[in-house]
């Protein structure tokens, strides 16, 4: 069972184009607390905010029993676009949160992946990510559910790679790992970590 602080939301929005603090997501009693989620200034559909609480929500509930009951998401903030004219007392101003330095952004989609969640990684493995990138189309589209998972695990799977630096476990380039004896192995149990 999910501990009953399961999930607190708190939606801000952007006033600033830019601040120079990070968002500071950051793990309290099990909950991961201060999660940045940025709607990009270009997008403009209120139908995300209840979407976004709604994956955060599932999110949780996944995280929780992937982490046989360790881990789960506590706090998010959703940073609005100043632009936006929806009326609310869950708004506040925000504060030291930008879109710069958001966890998730949600933005129209990179040419090359389309519609495609990823997580950008310019790292290596095991470091942390810079942001996760939903489209406003997956964050609305209940259809694309078939091809990438629900929009609760589809967080999980992008949050791995943002928070702890995995790699994907598929590659369309090199679907195989090689094992530590040097064979390849199309579903190995053995996660290596490798360059992109």
């Amino acid at each position: 069972m999910m501990p009953q602080k399961t999930f607190a939301l708190v939606l801000v929005s952007l006033l600033c184009a830019f601040f120079t603090n990070c968002s500071g997501a950051k793990l309290v009693n099990n909950g991961y607390r201060d999660i940045v989620i940025a709607v990009n200034p270009g997008v403009f559909d209120e139908n995300l905010i209840e979407s976004i609480k709604e994956m955060m929500h599932d999110a949780s509930a996944y995280l929780h029993l992937a982490t046989k009951q360790q881990l789960y998401f506590s706090e998010i903030k959703i940073l609005l676009p100043y632009t936006w004219t929806v009326n609310s007392s869950l708004f506040q101003r925000s504060t030291t949160q930008s879109y710069a330095k958001a966890d998730v952004i949600i933005a129209a989609p990179y040419l090359k992946r389309r519609d495609a969640p990823y997580t950008l990684q310019p790292r290596g493995c095991g470091e942390k990510g810079r942001y996760i990138h939903f489209t406003p189309n997956f964050m609305l589209n209940d259809t694309l559910a078939s091809a990438y998972g629900s929009r609760g695990q589809a967080f999980v799977h992008e949050w791995a790679h943002l928070q702890w630096g995995v790699f994907d476990e598929y590659d369309d380039l090199t679907p195989f790992y090689i094992n530590s004896d040097g064979t390849a192995d199309a579903t190995s149990t053995e996660s290596k970590c490798r360059e992109e």
